[in-house]
């Protein structure tokens, strides 16, 4: 297989994996491994998805800034934005404040279940991790 290839199913994978879907997932890493900027019509030639597909999943990424949108001679272009780390940051919040915190405050209430107990504990050192990476994020920003 293609370096390229291996690099567009890896970011492909990992963007999937950070909670973005199949089409926007294929969508930027195509725009990644193309090294330039590309039209609508390129873009859906290349992942073989409709127009209004291919258009829907970079609002997606724009909004999630992985994707910019460029005019050029009256042309509408799109480049990929390579900064991972704010769609991660993005996602680990979530995953801090809609699952281990609530998960945290749910089984302390039952600290006489060894198990509950080993739960909490569990997602308290989780918590705790991601809220050092958000530290070093910030730190990797400045």
């Amino acid at each position: 297989m293609e370096d390229y290839e291996q690099i567009r199913i890896l970011i492909k994978k990992f963007l999937k994996y950070l909670g973005l879907d199949e089409a926007s997932s294929c969508v930027y890493s195509t725009l990644v491994v193309a090294g330039r900027k590309l039209t609508v019509d390129e873009i859906a030639k290349m992942t073989s998805y409709s127009i209004a597909r291919v258009y829907s999943s970079l609002n997606k990424l724009i909004e999630n800034g992985l994707v910019e949108k460029h005019k050029e001679d009256g042309t509408v272009k799109y480049s990929s934005n390579l900064n991972f780390v704010d769609l991660f940051e993005i996602r680990r919040r979530v995953i801090m404040e809609n699952y281990l915190k609530p998960l945290m405050e749910i089984s302390g209430k039952y600290n006489y279940n060894k198990h509950m107990e080993e739960l909490q504990r569990y997602a308290k050192n989780m918590y705790e991790y991601f809220q050092y990476l958000n530290k070093k994020v910030e730190e990797y920003k400045r």
